[in-house]
């Protein structure tokens, strides 16, 4: 999974593409202040990366303070000059325009999918690949409609399902894409009575982590070190990832002088040099 963020400096999209390229997710800010925020911190984050490279140039023999300084190990800058093109392999990235079409167009794909169902023929609403597009990985319930056949059928995180499942069966509820109440929900999920929403709030952090994982993105759900999510190879990546190294920033959290804003923890280089090993013994992206 690819995440883009890319900003005019007065709105800012955001894109989550699969492996394949096809964007999955996608938002349009047109906030100013979440942009300015953005910006602030972009910045700031560069200006550090610029002065950890300068001193790594300089003091390339002194490792005393490695800990304190390598905390871009993994991450490429390239300096442009005044009036200089970027170059071809990455000037296709900051299409701004086309970046917020593509988001606006995938929106209106989805509303038009939901919308127009009844319409696209019983072949192809009974296929599971496009009833997937809908419906959150490692569950059956958790998105537009449902992939279970039964009620007590359930997804590989069983618990979120179950919530889902509840939620989904409120009688005062706006299905996904649907207009109900005199109210459309443009969510790709369904929205419920605040009724039906009195009962334990899920876990916030759940925001912060990576769909179909336990160990994946800030902090871990896992109730125990064997438990992992729909998504296997890739929860035990993380899950080493996060457990082994010494030195690591959380996400949204400071450290070393350094406030890591991404949702996943950043790790010291050497831990990444071995995370990249790892992945590769155990076959997962």
């Amino acid at each position: 999974i690819k995440l883009r963020q890319l900003t005019d400096g007065r709105h800012l999209v955001q894109v989550i593409y699969t492996p394949d390229g096809v964007i999955q997710d996608c938002e349009y800010l047109a906030d100013s202040k979440t942009t300015r925020n953005f910006l602030k911190t972009l910045r700031k984050e560069l200006k550090l990366a610029l002065e950890e490279q300068t001193y790594k140039i300089l003091e390339k023999n002194d490792n005393e303070d490695e800990r304190f300084y390598r905390h871009f190990g993994n991450v490429t800058l390239r300096l442009l000059k005044d009036n200089e093109k970027l170059p071809p392999d990455i000037a296709n990235w900051l299409n701004y325009d086309r970046l917020k079409m593509e988001c606006l167009e995938r929106h209106e794909e989805l509303t038009y999918m939901m919308s127009n169902k009844n319409k696209i023929g019983e072949e192809v609403l009974t296929r599971r690949s496009f009833r997937e597009n809908f419906i959150m990985p490692g569950t059956k319930w958790c998105g537009a409609g449902q992939l279970a056949e039964r009620y007590n059928e359930l997804g590989d995180d069983s618990n979120e399902d179950m919530c889902c499942r509840a939620h989904d069966n409120c009688r005062a509820n706006i299905g996904a894409f649907r207009k109900r109440f005199a109210y459309f929900n443009y969510r790709p999920y369904t929205i419920s009575h605040c009724r039906c929403d009195r009962r334990k709030k899920r876990d916030a952090m759940e925001l912060l982590r990576v769909p179909g994982t336990k160990w994946c993105g800030k902090g871990f759900s896992a109730t125990h070190y064997s438990q992992l999510g729909g998504y296997t190879r890739t929860d035990r990546c993380c899950r080493v990832h996060d457990l082994r190294c010494p030195f690591w920033i959380g996400g949204m959290e400071k450290k070393y002088g350094l406030y890591n804003w991404r949702v996943n923890t950043l790790m010291h280089c050497r831990c990444d040099e071995r995370f990249v090993q790892i992945k590769k013994n155990a076959n997962c992206n």
